[in-house]
């Protein structure tokens, strides 16, 4: 219990700062949702980071490291990979393009891309759907931490939890949740060092944990191992193509000040990424030696936490929940969002002031946290299937009409609104009928049938008016006009906000 207690006031105080600072500085729209595009690199590539990656790698990812081996990390190399090109190529054009137009929000973005308020709305509505089961599911690992792992009643443990989260992240809004985010980030770094370090000692080094790993299985120190192939594309494929979908990151491309915080971000985004990956693998292949025979891959981090003293496994949960905590904050700052500037401002309330919006985006977040309260002391198995969907949806989703809006002059809204409408669903029929009859991933299926048919409906609808190509500067060279006038604060907008 002293535990527990320790935790929990290491927990507030962290909050302490970052929260005062961002009151300060979060009195506007602009400075709560998005930092007022203020936001440097080394601030920007942990809150990124760290909205990216969930107590779920170092538990899930050990897991499978555990069952599969190195086969059971490989995969990861999508996300590496999909991460060093999100910042060299897909940050630095949002950024300056949700910037000219003054979008707040990736679903309004979207809409001013592709001149489409009902691309606004469905995506918007979608965003809040997906969202809230992954919230749900960080709720639910704190309280399983506090309980397993600290002594704490399960209701306790998420009650303490959601307060924090849910008052921390209406109060500060986005200044806060990034500033938090960096100093959780420096932790969880802090406790990938200890589990690579203690790991690594347990076993003799890299070399003996190979050597070890073949006398058990060879296939655990192959590349691609026992991992059935459609999974193992599947989750290539996804973890890569997420790194710039999910609608809790793309927002912080909005945050970045200009194109040299891109070029800061990037090294230590990528750097950061690496070093959380391998203490997670590590994590399942030592326990896989030194703890055989566990009756599931889930197992492998809690067996390894008993194994540490007392202060380092201290540190490990202090990283753990700092992971939690960080993915927690950003859903519910996204999900606010889009209710209050969105949903409300965006379809019901469009002369709402700037003020109102603000308060509106506050409550909403405290009322989405009590629900996802309420919904983490109830097993619902239907929370655990939207999350697992959501990931792959978001791809569909943000992702397709992200990359074909930013890119391509010739993209049009019908074909925005195929990817967006079409996508989950033949996401959802091919993973749970098709898979076990061709072989192939829903997702690599869904890309080969998505991405062609967005092509042709490009090609045979009526492209974007001038004005939006020349605003999102995706005209030719030659026809572009030079613009003096400086850009309005909140930008220009050809939509209600």
């Amino acid at each position: 219990m002293g535990h527990t207690t320790l935790l929990v006031i290491v927990s507030l105080l962290l909050l302490v700062g970052p929260l005062w600072y961002a009151r300060r500085r979060s009195t506007t729209l602009s400075g709560y949702l998005i930092a007022d595009r203020s936001l440097g690199g080394v601030v920007s590539a942990f809150t990124y980071s760290s909205a990216a990656v969930s107590a779920g790698l170092f538990l899930g990812g050990a897991g499978f490291a555990y069952v599969y081996g190195w086969a059971g990390a490989t995969y990861q190399l999508g996300a590496l990979v999909g991460i060093l090109l999100t910042w060299m190529l897909i940050a630095p054009r949002v950024r300056k393009m949700a910037a000219s137009v003054g979008a707040l929000s990736t679903p309004r973005f979207l809409a001013e891309r592709f001149e489409c308020p009902a691309l606004r709305t469905i995506t918007s509505a979608l965003t809040v759907i997906f969202v809230l089961p992954m919230v749900i599911v960080q709720f639910r690992g704190a309280g399983l931490l506090f309980q397993n792992f600290l002594g704490l009643d399960y209701t306790w443990s998420v009650i303490i939890f959601g307060l924090l989260v849910g008052f921390f992240t209406a109060l500060g809004g986005n200044f806060a949740v990034s500033y938090l985010d960096t100093i959780q980030g420096s932790i969880m770094i802090m406790g990938s060092i200890v589990c690579v370090v203690v790991g690594l000692s347990d076993v003799g080094g890299l070399y003996h944990l190979n050597a070890q790993l073949a006398r058990v299985d060879m296939d655990l120190v192959r590349f691609m191992g026992e991992v059935p192939r459609p999974i193992w594309w599947n989750l290539l494929v996804i973890f890569g193509l997420a790194q710039f979908s999910n609608p809790h990151l793309i927002p912080r491309f909005f945050s970045l000040r200009d194109h040299r915080a891109v070029r800061w971000a990037l090294p230590l985004s990528v750097s950061i990424n690496c070093l959380w990956v391998c203490a997670a693998v590590l994590i399942g292949l030592v326990a896989r030696v030194k703890y055989p025979g566990l009756a599931s891959g889930d197992e492998a981090m809690p067996v390894f936490l008993q194994s540490l003293s007392p202060v380092m496994s201290f540190v490990i949960l202090l990283a753990l929940l700092s992971a939690i905590f960080s993915t927690a904050d950003s859903l519910l700052l996204t999900a606010g969002t889009n209710v209050a500037h969105d949903i409300v401002r965006g379809m019901f309330w469009p002369g709402l002031s700037e003020r109102g919006e603000l308060w509106l985006a506050k409550w909403s977040m405290f009322v989405l946290c009590g629900i996802c309260f309420t919904l983490s002391l109830l097993d619902l198995p239907l929370i655990t299937l939207m999350n697992s969907f959501a990931m792959g949806a978001f791809v569909l989703i943000f992702g397709l009409p992200l990359v074909f809006g930013i890119f391509s002059r010739r993209a049009t809204k019908e074909a925005a609104l195929t990817a967006v409408i079409a996508g989950p669903i033949i996401y959802l029929g091919w993973k749970y009928w098709l898979v076990p009859v061709t072989g192939i991933g829903e997702m690599m299926a869904s890309l080969l049938i998505l991405i062609p048919t967005m092509i042709v409906v490009s090609m045979v609808t009526e492209p974007n008016s001038a004005s939006c190509l020349e605003r999102f500067e995706l005209t030719s060279r030659r026809k572009m006009r030079t613009v003096s006038a400086p850009l309005p604060s909140d930008g220009a907008s050809a939509l209600p906000r």
